[in-house]
């Protein structure tokens, strides 16, 4: 038979960070968790002014205008009109739209 018991060498329970976890929660308010540092609060966000607005739209366009210029958009689309179309699967029948034809006839 097996010794069990104080000759086996237990492992401290672990977190996923590899740190001990005591086996008794703290009571104390001093030793709650930390407060992760990455947990920054949010910047204090103020209304753009017209002048802002106008600016970041004209930058807007030069950089559409550029990315058109080196082939960045797509120049075909199945959803927009704008473009020329293309077949989707939309437009492809399937078996049981097949079947449901050869029925009706």
């Amino acid at each position: 038979m097996a010794k069990v018991g104080s000759d086996e060498k237990k492992e401290d329970p672990k977190d996923d960070k590899g740190d001990t976890k005591s086996p008794v929660p703290d009571g104390g308010a001093a030793d709650a968790k930390p407060v992760d540092q990455s947990q920054k609060p949010f910047p204090k966000f103020e209304m753009p002014t017209e002048s802002k607005k106008k600016k970041k739209m004209a930058e807007n366009e030069v950089d559409k205008k550029e990315k058109m210029k080196n082939g960045f958009y797509q120049e075909k689309s199945d959803e927009d009109d704008t473009l020329e179309k293309v077949a989707s699967l939309k437009v492809e029948q399937s078996d049981k739209t097949k079947r449901s034809k050869k029925n009706k006839k």
